[in-house]
């Protein structure tokens, strides 16, 4: 007759195989806190494992430092690792300080630094020579409780279907995909995982800000999920996952017709802003008009930034209106509307003069690439390729060349024009948006020269006196 921890095993090498989580030559890596339900995780991998499932087992942890206890954590995963005869890998990162510097959220901060941490393991120390070919495979203890918490706290947030689908089985990680997220415990209750490691026994620690009820996620687990149960049985909280079930169906239909509907209207990509077309982006119902445009904000940020709805909704609704101003979506992300297209961007960085010696290269942050060389009258190209200008080096000089932000009140004429423009009417007729009217330009002393890469200054073109030409090659970033 078997004991509970038999059951608990056989369930979960049913649950693995339905699903199929794990196969034959993977490498499993353990994301390990010392908690019950990662020690249980592991034991029940090294158990699967040694019975004869043939994959690569080892542990990793990552001491966040924010604990008093972390330390005293870490040597007990260690211990526990070492009973169960596993290869534990360790790292550290100081959450809190990175937190105050970034201005960010503590638990977001430990989140990213630990998650960069186990990939890092997952690739450089867990992959194996004969199967480089399979991603790497990073087990984290998310059990069932974990998924009802997650599902209800999204719900009460406002969340969206993908917010919904909750956690997931197993999800690429990385872009390109560097390593597979599985969830091997989703099928049980977090009470399931403590009995069995108190029947094993097993050794883990307990973190006691689990039962401080300050936080949202805890006055769910120890209110809301307990009524829940006495008031609907254990069957609700898997009503409530399979819900998480459906909606991550949901979100995989409704994110292919996105990828679809976002590739028709995508213009350029660079590497601080994006550019959709506004008749195409018009033409779609509300729902893929907010998913296209938050898919953009989220290709312009290397975080995983959560973007609000409200912000989103604000910002669908002003660009199909033609709003003539800035809207900010959050994380240094904007949009704006102008001449027929949406532009989501970063603000530029602020851009500091540079002086420039011909011939030289420069890398202009947030705009492009800037090379100047000298060459005769008779190389120069007519019409000139795009991108490239030419000016007469005799009439600029080169001891005062600059290149730097246009001011809000800069003038300059343009070539084949009498009279003079102002740089940011200039700009606007010939289709920069708003937020990049600060444009970068080169001046020769205090009077503008060029724009590069759309036009020079009448006084520096090239004329039949020209004897030496300065060749600019403007390529965006």
């Amino acid at each position: 007759m078997n004991n509970f921890s038999d059951d608990i095993y056989i369930r979960f090498v049913n649950f693995c195989r339905e699903h199929d989580l794990i196969s034959k030559g993977d490498s499993v890596l353990v994301a390990i806190s010392g908690g019950a339900d990662s020690v249980a995780l592991l034991d029940l991998l090294r158990r699967w494992k040694d019975e004869g499932t043939e994959f690569w087992l080892s542990a990793a942890h990552f001491n966040h430092k924010i604990r008093n206890e972390s330390d005293s954590d870490l040597k007990d995963v260690q211990r526990i690792c070492r009973a169960l005869n596993v290869e534990c890998f360790t790292g550290e990162g100081q959450v809190e300080t990175a937190g105050i510097h970034q201005k960010r959220a503590v638990h977001d901060i430990a989140r990213e630094m630990r998650y960069d941490f186990l990939m890092d393991v997952a690739n450089q120390k867990c992959c194996r020579d004969d199967h480089h070919e399979k991603l790497p495979l990073i087990a984290t203890g998310h059990h069932l409780d974990d998924q009802v918490e997650t599902l209800l706290m999204r719900l009460f947030s406002g969340g969206g279907i993908e917010g919904l689908a909750g956690i997931r089985r197993s999800l690429d990680f990385g872009e390109p995909p560097h390593a597979r997220l599985i969830r091997p415990l989703l099928g049980f209750r977090h009470e399931e995982l403590i009995s069995y490691c108190q029947e094993k026994p097993l050794r883990y620690v307990e973190d006691m800000s689990n039962y401080d009820n300050t936080y949202p996620r805890n006055r769910i687990r120890h209110k809301l999920v307990p009524s829940i149960v006495d008031l609907f049985g254990e069957s609700a909280l898997q009503g409530i996952s399979r819900s998480a079930d459906h909606a991550g169906h949901a979100s995989v239909i409704i994110n292919h017709f996105t990828e679809k509907a976002y590739k028709d209207a995508l213009l350029e990509r660079r590497e601080c802003d994006i550019v959709l077309d506004y008749h195409i982006i018009s033409s779609y119902l509300i729902g893929l008009r907010y998913n296209c445009l938050l898919k953009a904000a989220r290709e312009l940020t290397t975080r995983q930034t959560r973007f609000t709805y409200e912000r989103i909704k604000t910002a669908e609704k002003r660009l199909i209106n033609r709003y003539k101003g800035i809207t900010e979506l959050g994380d240094g992300v904007s949009t704006c509307v102008h001449h027929d297209r949406i532009w989501i961007f970063r603000q530029p960085r602020n851009l500091l003069p540079i002086q420039l010696i011909c011939p030289g290269s420069y890398d202009i942050p947030d705009w492009g690439r800037l090379e100047l060389k000298a060459i005769s009258p008779d190389q120069k190209e007519f019409p000139p390729p795009e991108g490239r200008l030419f000016l007469d080096l005799d009439v600029i000089g080169t001891n005062e060349i600059s290149i730097e932000p246009a001011g809000s009140g800069d003038r300059f004429q343009p070539l084949g024009m009498t009279g003079h423009r102002k740089v940011s009417d200039f700009l606007s007729e010939i289709g920069v948006p708003i937020h990049r009217r600060r444009y970068p330009v080169i001046r020769a002393k205090s009077q503008i020269a060029a724009i590069p890469p759309f036009q020079i200054a009448e006084r520096y073109k090239i004329s039949p006196r020209t004897k030496r030409v300065l060749k600019i090659q403007w390529t965006d970033c």
